[in-house]
C-alpha cells in the first residue's frame, strides 16, 4: 500500500514539475513581446521629440513663436475683461411743435438728449470693456465710448452750450470713460483718468435709467464725465467712501482755470437701501475768488425684487459772481432740485415707472423762477435682451426773465425770434438691445 502511495506521489510530482517548466517558457516568451513592444515606442518617441524639435526650430526661424506668443497674451486678456454695450434708438414727438433743427433752437435746458420734434435718431451705440482690480489681479483699467445723439449732446456739453446745437449731427463719438485703476494691499482702490462723476443718480446711458428722457438736476446741475484721480475703499459693512481731484466741473480734459475740483462720496448700503451724500468744490470758475459749490444727496429703496424707489437732491452754488448790471455788485448765483422717482415690475416682463421734479433758480439778476416736471414711462422687454420704452413727459417753468418762457414753440417767421412757452408736452419710445 505504502508502495502504491510512493507511485502516486512521484508521478503527481513529474506532473507539476512539467507544468511548471512550460509556464516559465509561456512567460518568458511574453516578458521578451513586451520588451520588443517598449522598445518600439521608444523609438517612435525619439521619432516624435526629434520631428518637434525640427519644427520649433523652424518656428524660431521664421518668427513664428512671437506672433504665438502674442495671440496667448491676447487670449489671456480676453479671459480676464468683460465686454458689454446696448444699441438705442427712439423718435419723439414735441407737442410744441418747435421746427429750428438746425439752429439748434429745440434744446431748451430741459431735454438735451431729445430736443428736436417729430424727429428719428440714433441715440446710442455704446461699448464697454473693463477689467476690475481684485486681490490677484490689482491691476485694473475701464473704458467706455458711444456714438450717435448721446454722444453729441455730450460733446457740446464740453464746449459748454449743453446741447445748444440740437441734435442735428448725432455723429459724435464720445468716450464716456477711459481710466486705469490699482487696488492697494491696504484696500483702496485708485483710479486715474477719465471717469462718470460722482454726483447725481441719473447717467447718460439707456439702459441704467428708468426713463427715456433725464431729468432738470442731471441736464443742469450735475457733470457727466471728469478727469482726474479718485482714491476709493469699500467696507464689509456697507459704508464707502471716495476722495479726488478733478479738472473742474465740465467734461474738458484740459484744466480751464488752472485750479483743481475736490470732490467727496461717502456712502452706506445694504440689499435694500443705498444712501449716498455727494459734493464737489471748484474755486476760480467764473474769475478769482468764484468758488462753486455742489452738495449732492442720492438714496435708492429695492424693497422687493420688483420695486424701486429713489431721490436725488441737489444745491448748486457759485460765490462772488459780478451781475449783469455793474451797480448791484456782486451776488451768488444758486440753484436747487429735488427729483422722486421708481419703478414697478408687475410682471417678470413689464414695469411702469415715474419721475417727479421740482427745480427753483436764482441768479441775482432778476432771472430766478422753477421749473416742474413730471414723465410716465412704460417698459417691456420683447426678449431677454430686447427692451421697449413708451414715454409721456410734462414740463414747465414758472419765473421772470430768462427763467420763464423757455421750451420753444413753432418756427420763426419773417426773420422773427424763436417763440417761446411756458411748458411742453413729449410724447416718445426708445428701444434698445443689451449685451
Amino acid at each position: 500500500m505504502r508502495s502504491i502511495i510512493t507511485c502516486l506521489m512521484v508521478a503527481a510530482a513529474s506532473v507539476a514539475m512539467v507544468a511548471t517548466g512550460a509556464w516559465a517558457a509561456e512567460s518568458q516568451d511574453e516578458m521578451r513581446e513586451m520588451r520588443e513592444l517598449v522598445l518600439q515606442l521608444q523609438d517612435r518617441l525619439d521619432a516624435q521629440e526629434e520631428q518637434i524639435q525640427e519644427q520649433e526650430s523652424v518656428i524660431k526661424e521664421a518668427g513664428l513663436d512671437e506672433e504665438r506668443g502674442s495671440s496667448s497674451a491676447l487670449s489671456s486678456f480676453l479671459e480676464s475683461t468683460d465686454f458689454s454695450g446696448w444699441v438705442a434708438a427712439s423718435y419723439f414727438w414735441n407737442f410744441n411743435n418747435p421746427r429750428n433743427p438746425q439752429s439748434g433752437g429745440n434744446a431748451a435746458v430741459s431735454n438735451p438728449f431729445h430736443p428736436d420734434h417729430n424727429t428719428f435718431q440714433l441715440d446710442e451705440a455704446w461699448f464697454v470693456m473693463d477689467r476690475a482690480p481684485t486681490e490677484e489681479m490689482p491691476a485694473g483699467f475701464h473704458f467706455e465710448v458711444t456714438y450717435g445723439a448721446t454722444a453729441t449732446a455730450l460733446a457740446e456739453a464740453t464746449n459748454g452750450s449743453r446741447g445748444g446745437s440740437g441734435n442735428a449731427n448725432g455723429n459724435d463719438i464720445w468716450v464716456v470713460q477711459a481710466n486705469v485703476s490699482y487696488l492697494t494691499p491696504w484696500g483702496q482702490t485708485v483710479t486715474a483718468g477719465k471717469f462718470g462723476t460722482l454726483i447725481g443718480y441719473e447717467v447718460a446711458g439707456a439702459p441704467s435709467n428708468v426713463n427715456i428722457t433725464r431729468g432738470f438736476a442731471y441736464n443742469n446741475f450735475q457733470p457727466f464725465s471728469q478727469t482726474g484721480v479718485l482714491v476709493g475703499q469699500e467696507f464689509d459693512n456697507g459704508f464707502t467712501y471716495t476722495v479726488g481731484a478733478v479738472n473742474g466741473l465740465a467734461n474738458e480734459q484740459f484744466d480751464t482755470n488752472m485750479s483743481k475740483g475736490f470732490m467727496w462720496q461717502v456712502g452706506w448700503g445694504n440689499d435694500t437701501v443705498t444712501a449716498l451724500f455727494n459734493g464737489m468744490y471748484d474755486s476760480d470758475v467764473e474769475g478769482a475768488g468764484d468758488d462753486l459749490f455742489i452738495y449732492d444727496v442720492v438714496v435708492e429703496l429695492t424693497p422687493t425684487d420688483n420695486l424701486l424707489f429713489w431721490a436725488n437732491y441737489d444745491y448748486f452754488r457759485i460765490n462772488n459772481v459780478p451781475d449783469s448790471a455793474p451797480s448791484t455788485g456782486e451776488g451768488d448765483p444758486f440753484a436747487h432740485a429735488l427729483a422722486l422717482g421708481g419703478r414697478w415690475g408687475f410682471t417678470d416682463d413689464m414695469g411702469i415707472g415715474g419721475r417727479f421734479e421740482v427745480a427753483h433758480l436764482d441768479d441775482d439778476d432778476g432771472n430766478d423762477g422753477e421749473l416742474y416736471s413730471w414723465t410716465t414711462t412704460a417698459d417691456w422687454s420683447l426678449t431677454e435682451n430686447l427692451v421697449w420704452k413708451i414715454e409721456y413727459k410734462y414740463e414747465a417753468a414758472d419765473g421772470s426773465g430768462s427763467t420763464g418762457d423757455i421750451f420753444p414753440e413753432g418756427r420763426q417767421t419773417n426773420g422773427a425770434a424763436t417763440p417761446f412757452d411756458d411748458d411742453t408736452h413729449y410724447l416718445g419710445t426708445q428701444l434698445y438691445y443689451q449685451f
